[in-house]
């Protein structure tokens, strides 16, 4: 399924800051584009659910939307952004190469792939 630009960049938003309100996800939309109605953004969040790109919690007003991607090692970054930016105002998380990377590497491959991979090495 083909997302439309702004379908991506509210998946994107949400990704970002790993969950969001929808009022939160609307401000931002209609900074980047005039006039999106409610109804537009709640159809184009109903729609990234309904494909699994986001998850969400919580009733009416209330809900928030998910990023499904909790391993921060696979969350999309923005390369040519960072780069794009004066050296001492980036946002560096880390002033040392963090070790503590290896420790998220667990959930790179679904079940599904790793025992793709070990039937693929059995066979090699």
């Amino acid at each position: 399924m083909a997302l439309n630009k702004r379908q991506n960049k509210i998946l994107e938003f949400i990704n970002n800051k790993q969950s969001a309100m929808r009022f939160e996800i609307e401000e931002f939309i209609n900074q980047a584009y005039d006039n999106v109605s409610k109804v537009t953004i709640i159809r184009d969040l109903d729609l990234l659910y309904k494909n699994k790109l986001i998850d969400k919690t919580g009733k009416a007003r209330s809900v928030t939307y998910l990023s499904l991607i909790k391993n921060e090692i696979l969350r999309p970054y923005n390369v040519e952004e960072y780069f794009s930016q004066n050296p001492d105002d980036r946002n560096i998380k880390y002033e040392q190469f963090n070790f503590g990377v290896f420790d998220n590497l667990h959930s790179i491959f679904s079940s599904n792939e790793l025992a793709d991979l070990v039937c693929r090495s059995g066979s090699a």
